[in-house]
């Protein structure tokens, strides 16, 4: 789901199962969108 920082679905879903209930506490729990750069490294393209 993050392609910048490789975050699964099934890490975002571990995040929520363990009491991630917002975006900021999944991006917390998990890494995710900390560079800013999904959208030209997925590859479905930009």
């Amino acid at each position: 789901m993050c392609y910048c920082q490789r975050v699964t679905k099934a890490q975002v879903l571990a995040a929520m199962a363990a009491g991630a209930r917002d975006l900021a506490a999944i991006k917390a729990g998990t890494g995710a969108c900390r560079q800013g750069r999904c959208r030209e490294l997925s590859p479905r393209g930009g």
